[in-house]
């Protein structure tokens, strides 16, 4: 098994409590179990199993270790992610597709947070069933 590191940094604009609510909530959906929180300002989560046969990283133990940094002045917030993952063969492009789509779709749900703390594109899927 080889461990990898990856490191990824998104800018959002907003109040800082907002932001770790829906980064969380966004991360959870994700199927991430919270590890460690320390709010508004760190999370620590974990996915996957791993295994000798772990040859896919949504499949692997992944670790991911969250910050968020404020900006001296203003609204502007900084988010680090730090990712962890043991893979049995190569880190294929395929694999930096995933975490790109993951990044992705926390782009899309930090995107302009209104006053309400909620994203103001929301996925609720589960009212097209009804």
């Amino acid at each position: 098994m080889v461990e990898y590191t990856l490191y990824n940094s998104i800018l959002v604009n907003g109040d800082i409590k907002k932001v770790f609510e829906v980064l969380k909530n966004s991360i959870i959906e994700m199927s991430y179990k919270t590890i460690t929180v320390e709010e508004p300002f760190y999370m620590e989560v974990q996915r996957g199993k791993g295994g000798l046969l772990t040859t896919k990283i949504k499949d692997s133990k992944t670790n991911l270790k969250i910050s968020l940094k404020e900006a001296p002045k203003g609204d502007v917030i900084s988010i680090l992610f730090d990712y962890k993952f043991n893979l049995k063969g190569l880190f294929t492009e395929k694999d930096k597709d995933f975490i790109q789509s993951e990044l992705v779709k926390i782009n899309h749900d930090l995107f302009d947070i209104g006053s309400s703390g909620k994203p103001k594109f929301l996925r609720d899927y589960s009212k097209l069933n009804k």
